[in-house]
């Protein structure tokens, strides 16, 4: 048994049974995907569905996203460091660009 994951950018690339199988009612769903994606959020969001395979055949879904937010916006003061940018070379900016490479790579 071998599994793997392929990303995919949007949620039209999974088929709608497999959908309605990992993310059955009430859960966000297929629409909940396809809302967020049509939302106008691309400057702040990246959309990504981890379609995993088991021996060649999806058997789940991992949705994902990379977010550009300050954290000083929603973080007590006393979290943010003062002497840069908000965000700047944070832990969390750094991961977010390590994901985002991570994914194109794999497109």
């Amino acid at each position: 048994m071998s599994f793997s994951v392929r990303f995919v950018e949007s949620e039209a690339q999974i088929d709608a049974q497999l959908w309605d199988v990992c993310f059955p009612p009430p859960l966000e769903g297929r629409w909940w995907y396809a809302t967020l994606e049509r939302a106008g959020l691309e400057e702040q969001f990246s959309f990504r569905y981890g379609l995993i395979s088991r021996d060649g055949v999806p058997v789940g879904i991992a949705p994902a996203f990379v977010m550009d937010f300050p954290v000083g916006r929603v973080a007590p003061p006393c979290a943010v460091r003062r002497d840069r940018a908000p965000g700047e070379n944070s832990p969390a900016a750094r991961q977010a660009a390590h994901a985002l490479r991570w994914l194109a790579v794999r497109r």
